[in-house]
């Protein structure tokens, strides 16, 4: 192992990773779908990334090109094996209070990014979310489900347009800690 990856490893408390990729692929030409299944990345050491997407407009463009390839659904699990912990203490030992404590101004951070959106009582489940996963991470839950398909080169601009597009456009909901 190199020296810069070996000492990326020992600011976290690491001496060695073992990574998991793995992944199912389906697609119907004939309905230009696709689902993804159980598309997972994992650290064993650190956490995982699973998602679920079923896809729309993938295969050949129409002329016009108003078929863009985007998605219907979308689910993005992530579940917490130390990853939070150790980005928080990188750089020196802390306590499991100052950890604590570390995570709550961290919830109350990302709250206050939300600005308005926080408030929002139609969002209230979803900050909710938010605020547990910052306060004791364990597993977050991101799902999409947007009331028409969305195309995959329109997502910069959701995302540009703050929060609010988000939840509305997406159909974006969380869930934390399930």
């Amino acid at each position: 192992m190199d020296e810069p990856v070996k000492a990326s490893l020992q600011r976290f408390g690491l001496t060695s990773i073992t990574a998991n990729m793995g992944a199912a692929f389906q697609w119907d030409a004939d309905k230009k779908t696709a689902t993804l299944q159980d598309a997972v990345f994992s650290v064993e050491e650190l956490g995982s990334l699973q998602l679920n997407a079923d896809l729309v407009n993938i295969g050949p463009a129409s002329p016009a090109g108003s078929n863009q390839p985007g998605f219907s659904k979308a689910t993005l699990h992530y579940r917490d094996a130390s990853l939070i912990n150790r980005l928080l203490s990188a750089g020196g030992q802390r306590s499991q209070a100052q950890l604590a404590q570390m995570r709550q101004m961290f919830a109350a951070n990302l709250l206050h990014g939300l600005g308005p959106v926080a408030s929002d009582p139609k969002l209230a489940s979803s900050v909710k979310a938010i605020s547990d996963f910052a306060q004791t991470p364990q597993s977050l839950t991101i799902t999409l489900v947007p009331p028409a398909p969305v195309p995959l080169a329109t997502m910069k601009d959701v995302a540009a347009q703050g929060p609010q597009a988000l939840f509305v456009t997406l159909g974006l909901s969380i869930a934390a800690n399930q």
